[in-house]
Parts: C-alpha cells; sequence; structure tokens
C-alpha cells in the first residue's frame, strides 16, 4: 500500500495523492486549470501512462476537483479499476470532461457535488461538452446532461447500468 502523498504537475493542474484520494486543483496564477498533458502521445495507452498519478490507479478511490480547474482531458480517469466517484464543489468551474475520462472505471458509480449546488449529484451546470464515451463501461446508473451542456459525444454512457437520463437542457 501507498498512503504517502504525491504531489507533481500535470498541464495547468496540481494533483495530490494519499490514501485512496487523488485531488486535482488549479495551478496558482495560471487560467484556466486544465488537466491535460501539454503533449500528448497518439496511442490510448501512451496518453493514459502520461498522466503520472497513474502508477496509483489500483489504491484511488476517489477523485477531487477543486475549483479553478475547466477541463477534464481524454482518459484522465480511464481504467482505474477502484475509482467509485468524483467530487466536485458547488462552485465548479469545470467546463469539459473529455473523451473517454472515465471510461472502463467499473465501480465509478457516482459524482458529488457540494450540497450548495443546484442539483445534488451529477455533473454541474457550468459543463458545456461531453466527450466521446466520457462515462463508458462505468457503474452509474442515473445520468444528468447539465443545463449549458451544448456538445454531447457518441457513447457517452455505453455499456453502463443507467436506467436514468435526465436533461436539463433543451440542446438535445
Amino acid at each position: 500500500r501507498d498512503w504517502g502523498v504525491k504531489a507533481d504537475v500535470i498541464g495547468s493542474c496540481v494533483w495530490t495523492y494519499g490514501a485512496g484520494v487523488l485531488t486535482i486543483s488549479a495551478c496558482p496564477g495560471s487560467a484556466p486549470g486544465i488537466l491535460e498533458p501539454e503533449t500528448v502521445p497518439t496511442d490510448t495507452i501512451g496518453i493514459i501512462r502520461f498522466y503520472p498519478y497513474y502508477k496509483h490507479k489500483k489504491q484511488i478511490r476517489k477523485v477531487i476537483i477543486e475549483p479553478g480547474v475547466t477541463k477534464i482531458g481524454a482518459y484522465a480517469f480511464s481504467g482505474m479499476p477502484y475509482l467509485e466517484e468524483l467530487v466536485l464543489p458547488g462552485t465548479s468551474t469545470l467546463t469539459t470532461v473529455g473523451d473517454y475520462a472515465f471510461f472502463d472505471t467499473p465501480f465509478f458509480s457516482g459524482i458529488e457535488l457540494d450540497d450548495t449546488y443546484d442539483y445534488p449529484y451529477g455533473l454541474p451546470s457550468t459543463v458545456q461538452e461531453i466527450g466521446d464515451y466520457a462515462f463508458a463501461n462505468t457503474d452509474l446508473y442515473t445520468f444528468e446532461i447539465p443545463k449549458n451542456c451544448v456538445s454531447l459525444g457518441k457513447g457517452v454512457i455505453a455499456n453502463t447500468s443507467v436506467i436514468q437520463i435526465t436533461s436539463y437542457t433543451d440542446n438535445f
């Protein structure tokens, strides 16, 4: 087990890891906070392994995205076998969830928002883009399309347990 705190910078974000929790924060003085490698390999495996916290993938149970982060890049949390939840603040600045961001995380079952937000579960209304297969092959059972979403990729919830889809937008 690796319970020590680890930290590093990726894109314009800082990540810290400890005790099963991965926290993503915007770099101080940088705007916007984009969780994406500056140089991205062309193959899928290369992209996934380019995220430096990937070496902790078997220990990560929870991901916390702090205010200031605007984009979760392609494959950011893909293939994490024990990731269960994503926590976003009620004052979220998140606008984009990239292609395959949570793809193939079999225990991922929910997105939790701070209780001061409009909706207690689901993506915040600030999200405008959800990439292809962003939540495919997960354990989600409900899915909410945020009210400001203007781009919804293909297969976003393919191979999930989703039994209820709620849309807060007229864009689809």
